[in-house]
């Protein structure tokens, strides 16, 4: 403060930056308190047809020389990075002889190959 009692302006800055801090600390105090409200799908039981949808996900066999990249990452553990890199070994030998030859896929080890192998066919 200057001597004749006025502000002067880096004091009134620096008062404006403090405060606007302080009131951000405050709203973010005030957001983590908050009251979460569960979604329905958090406290409810899977709906039937939502359990009969996945039962089918899960029983469907994916055509490992046909299918496509949405189809391979409905596959347990392939994701869209995996799906390509599948794609590209398959364009590259042609389409696959054996469902091992993913095991040269990169990503694709022994443990992966046995996860896999059930729901998957040739053609």
């Amino acid at each position: 403060m200057a001597a004749d009692g006025m502000m002067r302006k880096q004091d009134l800055a620096a008062l404006i930056a403090l405060s606007a801090v302080l009131l951000a600390g405050l709203a973010t105090l005030a957001w983590l308190k908050r009251p979460t409200a569960l979604s329905i799908e958090e406290t409810a039981e899977p709906a039937p047809a939502k359990e009969w949808d996945r039962r089918l996900d899960e029983a469907q066999v994916v055509r490992l020389n046909t299918a496509t990249a949405a189809e391979l990452e409905r596959l347990p553990r392939v994701g869209p990075v995996l799906a390509t890199r599948i794609l590209e070994a398959r364009q590259k030998r042609g389409g696959f002889t054996r469902i091992e030859d993913l095991l040269e896929v990169p990503g694709i080890g022994p443990a992966m190959l046995q996860t896999l192998a059930p729901k998957l066919q040739l053609e």
